[in-house]
Formats: C-alpha cells, sequence, structure tokens
C-alpha cells in the first residue's frame, strides 16, 4: 500500500505515496493503526493536488507563514461546540473555518 512513507514533525501525519484510492488507504491506515495500538481514530487522506488546494486557500495573507498551522477535519464539525470555540480569545492567534 505505501511508499515513501514520512512522519512530519511528530503530529501523527504522514506523508507518502500510494496508487490506492481514498477510501482503500483510509482502511488501510485505520485498521493498522488500530491493530497496532489499539486506537479506533479518524483517518484523512488528502492528495497533493488537494493539499496544494489547502494551501492556496488558506485565509491568512501576509504575516509568518512559517508559524502557519492548518487541521484538516474529517467531517464538518458540530455547529454548538463550534461556537464555543470560536467564543474563546486566543490573542494573537487567529482561527478561520473555512471549506475548501
Amino acid at each position: 500500500g505505501l511508499t515513501a512513507v514520512k512522519t512530519y514533525i511528530q503530529s501523527g501525519n504522514v506523508v507518502a505515496q500510494s496508487a490506492l484510492d481514498h477510501d482503500a488507504l483510509r482502511s488501510l491506515v485505520h485498521n493498522t493503526i488500530q491493530q497496532k495500538i489499539g486506537a479506533d481514530i479518524a483517518i484523512v487522506t488528502l492528495t497533493a493536488t488537494e493539499m496544494q488546494q489547502v494551501l492556496a486557500n488558506q485565509p491568512f495573507t501576509g504575516g509568518d507563514h512559517e508559524r502557519l498551522y492548518f487541521t484538516v477535519l474529517a467531517a464538518q464539525p458540530d455547529a454548538d461546540r463550534l461556537a464555543d470555540l470560536l467564543a474563546l480569545d486566543f490573542t494573537p492567534t487567529q482561527i478561520q473555518i473555512i471549506d475548501t
């Protein structure tokens, strides 16, 4: 299933190459993690093109892009929980939720 596998900054993120489609890749990674460490976690897969699209559509212009952080969610967040998060003050950090 996977080649050229590299982890990214101890974040739990992995960059790899695969001929598998999204569903097969998600299933492979999910099942491997569940078998190896017992964790039942959501897996999000992006192609290189999709990752470039995320970066191109990020809402923060100017500023220090060396400190830009983003999260890709497996599903749309619950509206009430999202409202609670956005009500918090993380100054100077900015949070924006976008749908690409």
